[in-house]
């Protein structure tokens, strides 16, 4: 039997495509955590934008430690601290505009920022002046080696700037993302549109091949975050359909 995307419904740890929920409320609370107390920021179903009629769930950019976030009730950490999630995604603002650090997929120790956190999201590189997809990984279990950035361009924090150009989504356009964090074997990979960005393929976050290997940098991913986060930058406005995080690849059917 396939659950929802291509993953085995018997690996899926959470799905949604929101439809089930009422406009203007909460996602199901038997799947996600509720929003922070007071938050404005979502995520809140709508019925304005989806990728799959008729609902969504919409993020808007938040500097608060829990983020405006979809977060698993159950499930995490899995027994091998391995997991994808699948999100067809939606930026308000093209991702090139976001002037600074934000995410939009985050595994992490702890719900708030205190632990370690593997941050998906954009940022601008060394030599540019327009962000891209990268791959941040903040409060490192390795502890020495301090925060480190792997962009989309295979440039590296700590290394030589490349003059290469990153990924970046185009605001107002669905696009299917999947992500592979795999806090067993200290790596993580990405696909967009069911294409492999080879660039953002880690599990050495050393910024140069004679440097000192940093492959145990991987916490215990207890919690994750599907939603707008700021950091140094504002990310807008982030829709949010067909999610799915499971134990299996699930691909973008």
């Amino acid at each position: 039997m396939v659950g929802l995307g291509g993953a085995p419904s018997g690996m899926i740890i959470v799905s949604d495509n929101f439809d089930s929920s009422a406009a203007n409320a909460s996602a199901d609370l038997t799947k996600w955590l509720p929003p922070p107390s007071g938050s404005t920021n979502g995520p809140t179903v709508v019925s304005t934008k989806a990728h799959s009629a008729p609902n969504s769930a919409s993020s808007t950019g938040t500097s608060s430690g829990q983020g405006a976030a979809l977060i698993p009730v159950s499930g995490l950490p899995t027994a091998d601290n391995h997991f994808y999630v699948r999100v067809w995604v939606n930026f308000a603002k093209a991702t090139s505009a976001v002037m600074g650090h934000a995410a939009f997929l985050v595994a992490s120790s702890t719900l708030d920022q205190s632990g370690t956190e593997l941050r998906l999201g954009v940022s601008i590189p060394p030599g540019f002046t327009t962000a891209m997809v990268d791959l941040n990984l903040q409060n490192p279990k390795d502890g020495g080696g301090g925060e480190v950035t792997r962009f989309s361009n295979g440039y590296t924090t700590g290394a030589d700037p490349l003059n290469m150009a990153g990924t970046t989504f185009n605001a107002d356009t669905w696009t299917c993302v999947e992500a592979l964090f795999d806090g067993g074997h200290n790596e993580f990979r990405l696909w967009i549109g069911g294409s492999e960005v080879s660039t953002m393929h880690v599990t050495n976050f050393a910024a140069r091949a004679t440097d000192a290997p940093r492959v145990t940098w991987a916490p215990s991913f207890k919690f994750l975050k599907i939603g707008a986060q700021n950091y140094s930058g504002d990310i807008g406005q982030v829709f949010y359909d067909d999610v799915v995080v499971s134990s299996a690849q699930v691909g973008c059917q």
